[in-house]
C-alpha cells in the first residue's frame, strides 16, 4: 500500500470526506496548516471521524487560510512517504515545503484545484515557474487549469485530470424539487428566486450583483447567505425589498434555499474554483456566473446548465424571461453526478496507482 503525505490547508468537510475515502486505498498522513479559517463560522469545521493520520502543524497564521510553519521540514525530513501531495504551492508553508523537497530530491505532486489566467510580471512568472515545474505530477481539476499549469512549466505527460468537488453522491437530489413548496417554506413570494452563497465582499462580485438588479423590473427577489445586511450596505448603501438577507446557514439549513431558488448567482471578480457552483448544480439549479469562475469555465455551459455572462440588468433579464425547462434543472443534476467527492477519490486513487 503507498504511503502518502497529503499537505494542505485547512480541515474542511469535504476534504475530510475525500481524505476517508482516499484512506481505503492508501496509508494517508494529512498535514494541516492550520485548523479554521479566520473567515469561517466554527459551524462550518468537521465533525466527522477521520480514518486518516492528521498532523496540526504549529506556526504564525497568514491571511485568511494559509500559515507559514518550519515544523513541514522535520516530517519531509523522516522520507516515510512514497510522495508528498501538496494541496497547492502558493502559501508560505507550501513553498518552503517544495523549496525543501527540490533541495533534497524528495518525490512530490501538486493538487492545484484550479488556476485562473494572470498577466504576471516577469519576476512572478519566474517565481510561479520555480514551484510549479519540476514537480513529479500534477493532479489538475480542469482544462484550464492544464493550460495554466503548462504555462508555468509542467510536461502535459505529468497532468492528471480529476473532478474537484465538495458534493458527495447522497448530496445529489434524486428529482427536481417543487420549487413552489421550498419557496413559501422560506418565505419567498415572488415568481422568480435568485440565490447567492458566499462572502459579501468586493472580489465576489457583490456591488456588480447589486447593479444589475438595481432597476430589473419584474418580480423576483434575491436572497442573500453568508454574510450581514451591515456588511452588504457596503456595496448597496440602502434598503432594498428585492433583498432577503439570510446570513450564515449550514449545509443542512441551505438545502431548503437550494431547493426553492430558480437560479444560483455568482457575479465574481476572482474564483480560482468556487465550490458553491458544484452546491447548486446538486440540487438541479441553473448557475450564472462570470468568466472569472473556475467551475463556471469547467462546468456550466450555456442553455444547458447555465451562463457565463457579464453582470448586467439586461443580461439579467432576458436570462429570467426565457424558458425555464426541467431539461435545464435535469441537466444541472448530471453535471454534479459527474463531479463528486467519490469520483474525487477514485480518480486520485488510479493517479496514486498508474503514475507513482
Amino acid at each position: 500500500m503507498k504511503k502518502i503525505l497529503y499537505v494542505t490547508n485547512l480541515p474542511a468537510p469535504y476534504k475530510v470526506l475525500f481524505f476517508n475515502l482516499l484512506s481505503e486505498n492508501v496509508d494517508l498522513t494529512v498535514v494541516y496548516e492550520r485548523e479554521k479559517a479566520s473567515n469561517r463560522d466554527d459551524k462550518w469545521k468537521a465533525d466527522i471521524q477521520k480514518n486518516y493520520k492528521e498532523i496540526y502543524l504549529k506556526g504564525k497564521n497568514v491571511g485568511t487560510e494559509s500559515a507559514f510553519s518550519t515544523e513541514i521540514i522535520n516530517i519531509l525530513k523522516t522520507r516515510k512517504y512514497d510522495i508528498v501531495l501538496m494541496n497547492g504551492y502558493s502559501s508560505p508553508t507550501a513553498m518552503l515545503a517544495i523549496f525543501y523537497m527540490k533541495m533534497f530530491h524528495i518525490k512530490y505532486g501538486i493538487v492545484c484545484d484550479g488556476m485562473l489566467p494572470t498577466n504576471d510580471s516577469f519576476l512572478k512568472k519566474q517565481i510561479k515557474t520555480f514551484f510549479i515545474k519540476n514537480a513529479h505530477c500534477y493532479l489538475s481539476s480542469g482544462e484550464l487549469t492544464d493550460q495554466q499549469l503548462i504555462k508555468y512549466g509542467a510536461s502535459v505527460d505529468k497532468i492528471f485530470r480529476y473532478p474537484f468537488s465538495s458534493i458527495s453522491k447522497k448530496d445529489i437530489v434524486e428529482s427536481i424539487p417543487n420549487k413552489d413548496i421550498y419557496k413559501k417554506k422560506i418565505g419567498c413570494n415572488s415568481k422568480k428566486m435568485l440565490l447567492y452563497v458566499g462572502q459579501f465582499i468586493e472580489r465576489k462580485g457583490i456591488d456588480l450583483l447589486f447593479e444589475s438588479i438595481i432597476n430589473l423590473d419584474m418580480d423576483f427577489q434575491l436572497y442573500m447567505v453568508g454574510g450581514t445586511k451591515e456588511e452588504a450596505k457596503k456595496f448597496l448603501g440602502y434598503d432594498n425589498d428585492k433583498i432577503v438577507y439570510c446570513g450564515f446557514k449550514t449545509k443542512e439549513e441551505l438545502a431548503d434555499y437550494y431547493k426553492a431558488a430558480d437560479y444560483f448567482v455568482l457575479p465574481t471578480r476572482e474564483d480560482i474554483w468556487g465550490l458553491v457552483v458544484n452546491e447548486a448544480l446538486a440540487y438541479g439549479v441553473p448557475v450564472i456566473t462570470t468568466k472569472n469562475c473556475g467551475a463556471g469555465i469547467e462546468l456550466i455551459k450555456k442553455n444547458f446548465n447555465g451562463y457565463i455572462v457579464e453582470f448586467t440588468t439586461d443580461i439579467l433579464k432576458k436570462i429570467l424571461d426565457s424558458d425555464y425547462s426541467d431539461e435545464l434543472c435535469l441537466n444541472c443534476v448530471k453535471t454534479a453526478q459527474e463531479n463528486t467527492i467519490e469520483m474525487m477519490a477514485i480518480k486520485t486513487i488510479e493517479f496514486i496507482c498508474t503514475k507513482l
